[in-house]
């Protein structure tokens, strides 16, 4: 392959098409979609040989903005997040508090209130401390309560300001938040604005370690996909969503199922904005990883597979088989 004619990525896409490129690169890269149209900058070399066409590695890549803000944020944009949170819960008085986080304010979780320039200023380490910190400041300076089931948020006129800085520090690293359980007791039905909501208590409260459940059976199936098992194959693996916490445990599979493919999509758009909105606020997401479990099917398609049937059923229900 590599004696054949070689050529530069403009002379290849003006003799193949864009679509070529962009089909090479979608078989390359199963990790992360490329597009030729916005993160392509340089491919290694391009090769015709025996009229087989190869891309090269190693391959370099420009991330997009949407990308590069799904890996990182900068101590600017959990504050943002934190005036956003602020807007979303007391819209008419938001300006009147600034919103600073400050990495180094202190070497463990910590915010501090205080007063500048006639405001009300709250500083923390972490976006989620930064919130932490405003709800500390509604709930003792001005008498407020958020929860669940319903917030009081009767502000005074002028908001108290400060006249001593009060700092806290968390005396623990992490604030773990959320059970597999309730995935499917309640968050399974739940909506982006649900969410939102949810994602605004857990800052508030200081939880920096959300678990992150949703959307894994989306993953499962794109999995199972490429290793040639069938819609009936993965469908029989799944349970329906309000049993969903006890597949992923391995107590049953099948029952009420299977999910459909807008189900799919609905899910992974809504985890996409969950994961966003907790890494904006300096979370760090709790992931699944593989559970071993795999389709009843398996070893059809990898008949050297050393799989498990769990025969103790768990009440009577199907049970699964594993690796």
């Amino acid at each position: 392959m590599h004696s054949g004619k070689e050529f530069s990525l403009l002379e290849f896409v003006r003799k193949w098409g864009r679509g070529v490129v962009q089909a090479i690169l979608d078989n390359k890269s199963r990790r992360h979609k490329l597009s030729y149209e916005t993160n392509i900058v340089k491919i290694g070399r391009v090769v015709e040989a025996d009229g087989v066409v190869a891309i090269v590695l190693p391959i370099t890549v420009r991330a997009t903005d949407a990308e590069r803000r799904s890996e990182r944020r900068s101590a600017r944009d959990e504050a943002e997040a934190v005036r956003q949170l602020l807007h979303r819960l007391i819209p008419e008085k938001a300006d009147e508090i600034l919103i600073d986080v400050d990495y180094n304010l202190d070497n463990r979780d910590a915010f501090q209130i205080s007063t500048e320039n006639d405001k009300v200023l709250i500083s923390g380490t972490r976006g989620y401390a930064a919130a932490a910190g405003v709800y500390h400041y509604l709930k003792g300076y001005c008498g407020c309560h958020i929860s669940w089931s319903g917030n009081q948020l009767r502000l005074p006129a002028d908001l108290p300001k400060p006249t001593q800085t009060l700092k806290i520090t968390f005396n623990d690293k992490y604030r773990y938040y959320q059970n597999v359980c309730t995935s499917s007791y309640s968050y399974v039905w739940w909506t982006w604005d649900r969410w939102e909501k949810e994602i605004d208590w857990m800052a508030l409260n200081g939880i920096n370690l959300p678990l992150a459940f949703t959307a894994q059976e989306a993953i499962y199936y794109k999995v199972f996909k490429e290793m040639n098992f069938t819609d009936h194959d993965i469908g029989v693996f799944f349970t329906g969503p309000a049993f969903l916490a006890w597949n992923r445990m391995g107590n049953m599979q099948a029952w009420v199922g299977p999910l459909t493919d807008n189900w799919h999509r609905n899910q992974v758009e809504l985890q996409h904005k969950i994961l966003n909105r907790m890494r904006d606020l300096g979370m760090t997401p709790v992931l699944p990883a593989f559970s071993g479990r795999v389709v009843p099917a398996f070893k059809r398609n990898f008949p050297n597979a050393n799989t498990t049937y769990m025969n103790r059923t768990w009440a009577h229900f199907q049970p699964p088989f594993a690796l």
